[in-house]
């Protein structure tokens, strides 16, 4: 069995240690398993495979995270937290690795790393470890007091929005259109695994 996690941000750090445990986990127990990551550091494991290594790697990191983050600029009065449109992203499907695995293993992949359009094309059994709330929201990755991630979202409080057809409920439109029905979802707590079955989405 070939397991291809895909991580973002760095992998000594945050969500993608935690999926880097994993990863080291299962090749312990003989699991072939590789990592694929926008990370410009890669902590010599050769294991681990960067798209975003090299000046233009790392150029092209940056506008992929400004082209993701762009559509919520719009929404002026916005709070200042993390919101993840799922826009922006690579072509997963066309890298060698993706032909490589059997399984995709999604981790945390945003900040412009993997599109929802991307997460449609791919034709393979995907587990998604959900290491926060994004994967069921309109684009933030915590949802403070806010059970809109119930409903399908809209007068989204972090976009500051007083519209049932905001930004936030097109993303979880498209999340269900696009996600495979084949996901296999795993939360990192019992809290999370029951805030994913309460879900619109899920």
């Amino acid at each position: 069995m070939k397991v291809l996690h895909i991580v973002a941000g760095n992998l000594n750090g945050g969500a993608a240690k935690g999926a880097y445990c994993l990863h080291t986990g299962l090749r312990n127990v003989g699991v072939d398993s590789k990592i694929l990551t926008n990370s410009s550091d890669i902590i010599g494991d050769p294991s681990v495979t960067s798209i975003g290594r090299g000046k233009k790697g790392k150029i092209r990191n940056i506008v992929r995270a400004q082209l993701d983050n762009l559509p919520s600029k719009f929404y002026k009065k916005r709070e200042d937290r993390i919101f993840s449109t799922g826009f922006a992203g690579v072509r997963l499907t066309n890298h060698p690795l993706y032909g490589w695995a059997d399984i995709i293993h999604l981790h945390w992949i945003n900040n412009g790393f993997l599109s929802l359009w991307q997460i449609k094309k791919i034709k393979k059994p995907i587990v998604w470890t959900l290491r926060d709330m994004w994967p069921m929201t309109g684009g933030c990755h915590y949802s403070m007091s806010c059970e809109n991630y119930q409903t399908g979202c809209g007068h989204c409080k972090q976009l500051n929005s007083k519209n049932s057809l905001d930004l936030s409920s097109f993303i979880v439109f498209l999340k269900a259109k696009t996600y495979p029905r084949s996901i296999k979802c795993v939360g990192i707590s019992d809290w999370m695994s029951q805030i994913a079955s309460r879900s619109y989405i899920f």
